[in-house]
């Protein structure tokens, strides 16, 4: 969701979990031209509103599993005005809330061409941070690992998101994604844009001493749940 991305992303695995820990990739040209050209259309015509919500240093406990930092924490500071300065390098457009909270809205086409060979890539977190799509991307990972926990926990962040969706004005939640206009983007539409990325995504376990070179233009990256110990180091240009 940021205006300047890196062109290339670069991996080493160091240790590889004994259980999960992939780092799934998926080709953005091929969701895009796969998708139901209802689905496309609206996008292509209304863009897409990330929405960023975290409390302050002082803010009291935070309660929302939707929110796993704080601003400080994601900024590195405290100075309110080094926040500002590094969100309107970004882009993004930023707003003070009561109780220290900040609000960080990033508005863009929900697609880009890519800068040498023009073609078209699906480019925006609409799969990662809707509302529907977190616990629906959290069984996914459920059964692939056969994971009652993590089974558990979809079912539970189910509840909690649909209520939250229905309870909470999208400008005040944690996390969110809209269309560039603020409306809502229907649950059906993110559904299928989840499934469109899937059926092109390819995982393949990390082995020790692999290394992965990511055209970040047109291929989206992840990381799947994991159990053990992991480290992949990661380098961007």
């Amino acid at each position: 969701y940021y205006d300047r991305a890196p062109h290339s992303l670069f991996f080493w695995c160091a240790r590889a979990a004994p259980i999960g820990g992939a780092t799934p990739l998926t080709d953005l040209r091929q969701v895009y031209r796969d998708l139901d050209p209802v689905v496309r259309d609206a996008f292509d015509q209304r863009g897409v509103r990330h929405i960023r919500a975290y409390k302050g240093p002082g803010g009291g406990p935070n309660l929302d599993v939707f929110q796993f930092k704080r601003w400080h924490e994601v900024y590195g500071t405290t100075d309110k005005a080094e926040v500002e300065r590094i969100a309107a390098e970004a882009g993004d457009e930023l707003v003070w809330g009561r109780r220290d909270r900040l609000t960080l809205y990033s508005t863009h086409p929900a697609t880009r061409n890519h800068p040498e060979t023009g073609e078209t890539a699906w480019y925006n977190h609409s799969q990662v941070m809707h509302l529907a799509a977190t616990p629906r991307e959290l069984m996914r990972q459920a059964r692939r690992l056969q994971s009652l926990r993590l089974f558990g926990a979809a079912c539970l962040l189910r509840v909690i998101a649909s209520a939250k969706h229905r309870l909470v004005p999208a400008d005040r939640q944690s996390y969110h994604v809209t269309y560039a206009d603020g409306g809502e983007i229907p649950n059906a539409h993110i559904r299928h844009v989840c499934d469109t990325i899937w059926r092109n995504t390819v995982i393949t376990p990390w082995r020790v001493g692999d290394v992965l070179a990511i055209d970040n233009a047109s291929v989206a990256h992840g990381r799947t749940p994991f159990r053990g110990d992991r480290l992949v180091a990661v380098a961007w240009a």
